[in-house]
């Protein structure tokens, strides 16, 4: 942002040409946060500012908000938004009057409540009454009187519900921050934190009618190695492959082609294979006709070949390190000028194909160190006419992000991707002209706990109720080097981890999905219910990254013992039941089919079938099939 400068003149606000929402609110130390809303964006915009009549400061400002500074303390200004290119006067603000360099005042009406059956809590606010406007909101949660974990919210945040420890009291310390500092800490009232069951207890409703089973989660990044046995890969059914094929045909382009599957074609990947002389990819933007002519000439070639490509993805990861040589970092205009080009050029090529970008490393829709962000990205594909068929992000982040609470010792839980396809699907609702893309998680796992079967199922679940329109799995380290298929297997290509048979038995899962809930967030699942009333279940432990696997990962970490888990079904037929269970061990190295196999004839009471998982340490699977008899 600039300063609205020295420079005067009478000259009054035109007149409103198109009604936009403009609000303003007044900031610490001189400046105004100025927000607008419309239907149709344009590139840039030019912010004016006004003191009564006269404007007295202009800036430029990408996207739908700016900060102004430099204002005079006591004076009163309202702002003017219209379109960089001169052709529609969108607004004027509220008048506000700017303030000094002073910190927000305490927040007011702070409460706390309790889900009574999960161990989950809501913290919620009202805004300070006095000083400036929050830029943030830092919230300290403690357990038992003992601080556990923080984190922020970015106003106009005023709750956020948080996982907590089952059977704790807890509570949340609050304050308003600004750049200048933060406002005197307000405390919540205690809540104590259920814990209905020892551990965890899941309900499963079988007689519910569910959407269709599409296993949205079963893609993978590497298809299949020269080592990899195929009979391996075949029996994970898997649906969604991510490749590359113009200019190095690998051994899973082939077998993911012939096996029919969705195909995503990363074009990055082709560009890095053909221009790459052992410094990195070369630069796009430092000849964009070589560049799009190479895009345009990519997608003709695939298709020549008659391998049916669903999506043209442009660049995976933009603006990762590792990518183009040493020292090069490219800027966020010069990522989005990409886009437009290689949209083009694909487009160019064929009117029909379907395009998906960004590929972010993770999920962000703020501009934040000058990386590429979601909500900039769309601002300027609506800016530019660019209508992707399909969104994509990266959940492969096991640290939180700041705005997301875990505790001190404690990663990412899997069902945040569920609150960053949310924040997407309202970015999209705000852009009418972008339609209705998909939306792909075409990378997820952390390099933490990619290994361990019982993260598996928690974020396979978690994707599943985001009801996102496909995910592949990602691979860490040795777990993309050839014969690997992203972890699951061995490097010689033959060797099962626990991991694969979570995959397997999901592979299996169809019919209807069948509404699964919990009374711990860190132990989950994921039902299907197929036309003959069979139904299978994945379960799930995600406390933490086992220190037993990865002591150098989490050393302060606590221990957690093994529990039995209570797995309540609700069936639609009676008398008794073939219950199957089977587990798949974090610990085991390698496993020739699921462990501790066991079936059992069990009475069906009261419409529902009881199951008990033994001794499930964190990091465990099981897996669960329910007959009739």
């Amino acid at each position: 942002s600039t300063s609205p400068g020295t420079t005067r003149s009478s000259t009054s606000a035109p007149s409103v040409a198109a009604v936009a929402q403009v609000l303003a609110a007044p900031l610490a130390n001189g400046r105004a946060a100025v927000t607008w809303q419309l239907a149709t964006l344009d590139v840039s915009y030019v912010v004016r500012t006004h003191e009564g009549s006269q404007v007295v400061g202009q800036q430029t400002a990408d996207g739908l908000s700016t900060v102004v500074s430099g204002l005079v303390a006591g004076h009163s200004y309202s702002f003017e938004v219209a379109s960089a290119d001169g052709r529609t006067t969108l607004g004027v603000s509220n008048t506000v009057s700017a303030l000094a360099a002073v910190v927000p005042g305490p927040l007011t009406a702070l409460t706390a409540t309790a889900d009574r059956s999960i161990n989950r809590a809501t913290v919620q606010w009202q805004p300070p009454t006095t000083g400036p406007s929050p830029e943030t909101y830092d919230i300290g949660v403690f357990e038992n009187g003992r601080q556990v974990g923080a984190f922020t919210c970015d106003a106009p945040c005023t709750q956020r519900s948080v996982d907590l420890t089952p059977g704790t009291t807890a509570e949340f310390h609050v304050d308003a921050a600004n750049l200048v500092g933060r406002s005197p800490v307000v405390i919540s009232n205690s809540v104590t934190i259920a814990k209905p069951c020892p551990v965890a207890c899941l309900d499963v409703d079988a007689t519910s009618p569910g959407a269709q089973a599409t296993r949205r989660a079963d893609g993978f990044l590497h298809a299949i190695g020269s080592k990899t046995d195929p009979a391996l890969v075949d029996a994970l059914h898997p649906t969604r492959w991510r490749v590359s094929l113009a200019w190095n045909q690998p051994n899973e382009a082939g077998y993911a082609a012939a096996h029919a599957n969705e195909l995503t074609e990363i074009l990055s990947d082709d560009w890095m294979l053909a221009t790459n002389t052992g410094q990195g990819a070369a630069i796009p933007w430092s000849d964009w006709s070589r560049y799009s002519n190479f895009i345009t000439l990519a997608v003709r070639t695939i298709e020549s070949w008659g391998i049916p490509i669903k999506y043209w993805e442009i660049q995976n990861e933009p603006g990762a390190p590792g990518y183009y040589p040493s020292g090069v970092a490219p800027t966020v205009d010069q990522l989005l000028t990409q886009f437009r080009v290689a949209y083009q050029a694909v487009k160019a090529a064929d009117p029909r194909a379907k395009v998906v970008a960004p590929s972010l490393i993770g999920w962000g829709d703020t501009p934040s160190g000058g990386a590429l962000d979601m909500r900039t990205f769309l601002d300027f594909a609506v800016a530019n006419g660019l209508r992707f068929d399909a969104l994509s992000f990266h959940d492969n982040s096991y640290y939180r992000r700041p705005d997301e609470y875990a505790p001190d010792w404690w990663g990412m839980q899997p069902d945040e991707v569920g609150r960053s396809v949310d924040q997407l699907r309202g970015l999209l609702a705000e852009r009418p002209s972008l339609g209705h893309p998909a939306i792909l998680v075409n990378e997820y796992a952390d390099p933490y706990t990619y290994a361990l079967p019982g993260w598996d199922v928690g974020r396979i679940g978690a994707l599943e109720a985001a009801r996102v329109d496909g995910a592949q799995r990602t691979c860490w380290w040795a777990g993309c080097v050839d014969g690997y298929l992203d972890g699951l297997l061995t490097g010689d290509g033959h060797a099962q981890r626990p991991n694969y048979w979570v995959y397997a038995f999901y592979g299996s899962m169809s019919g209807r999905i069948a509404p699964v809930t919990t009374t711990y967030t860190s132990v989950t699942g994921f039902a299907t219910v197929d036309a003959g009333s069979t139904t299978r279940i994945l379960v799930g432990r995600h406390e933490g990254c086992a220190p037993q696997l990865q002591s150098s990962i989490c050393p302060n970490q606590p221990s957690l013992r093994p529990a039995d888990l209570a797995v309540d079904v609700r069936v639609a037929f009676g008398g008794g039941a073939n219950v199957t269970i089977a587990s798949m061990p974090a610990a085991a190295g390698t496993l020739v089919g699921p462990a501790s196999q066991s079936s059992t004839a069990v009475p069906v009471v009261n419409g529902r079938v009881s199951v008990t998982l033994p001794a499930v340490n964190d990091g465990d699977a099981w897996e669960i099939t329910i007959t009739s008899r």
